[in-house]
This record gives structure tokens, C-alpha cells and sequence, in this order.
């Protein structure tokens, strides 16, 4: 009898741990704005010497600043396609981030 018991516990859990493994949502926020405000991209502005809201995720000569970047209930930031302004994002079911972006500054050789 004991054993059924732990037989149906340990089936429990591994159920509950496939079902967990196979709802983590990874989704890829493009250029265009469209997400009913779960995400919100903060963009380095050299004239205002601070980060200004912007309404696309930046294309072109941007870095993704990964230690002010942010999400509020424990999704994760993977990546930034600098080309195509793209982020993608790794969390269960809802989640809000909060993406700061900074100039790149190209490496001069001094001689």
C-alpha cells in the first residue's frame, strides 16, 4: 500500500513538472508596439542625458543594457536582434518588462 502511495505522489509530481516545463511561454517582441503595454522600452538619449520612453524597440547602433532591463514577475530577457528590433522573452503565462537601451559606441584606435 505504501509503495502505491508513493508511486501516485511521484507521478503527481512529474506531471506537475511537465505541465510547468511545457506552459514556460517564450515569445519574441518585434518593431511595432502592439502588446497591450507589457512591455516598456526605455531608450538613452544623449541631449537629455537619461533614458526616454520610446514607442518601437530601437534598430541599428543600440545595445540592449541588461543590468537596468527588467521583468516584474520573473520572465527572463534572452535576446536583442540590433538589426531587426527584436527582443525575446522567456516567462509563464503574463509578464511586464521594462527594456533599457543604450548607444553603442564604436571601439577608436588611438595612435
Amino acid at each position: 500500500m505504501k509503495k502505491k502511495v508513493i508511486s501516485i505522489l511521484l507521478s503527481f509530481i512529474m506531471l506537475t513538472l511537465l505541465v510547468l516545463v511545457f506552459s514556460y511561454d517564450k515569445k519574441t517582441y518585434s518593431y511595432s508596439l502592439n502588446y497591450n503595454d507589457s512591455i516598456s522600452v526605455m531608450v538613452y538619449d544623449e541631449d537629455e542625458e537619461d533614458y526616454v520612453k520610446q514607442n518601437s524597440i530601437p534598430v541599428g547602433d543600440y545595445t540592449l543594457n541588461t543590468e537596468l532591463s527588467k521583468c516584474e514577475n520573473g520572465g527572463v530577457i534572452q535576446d536583442y536582434d540590433n538589426t531587426l528590433g527584436k527582443v525575446t522573452t522567456k516567462f509563464i503565462s503574463y509578464d511586464t518588462c521594462n527594456l533599457y537601451f543604450d548607444i553603442l559606441i564604436p571601439n577608436l584606435l588611438v595612435s
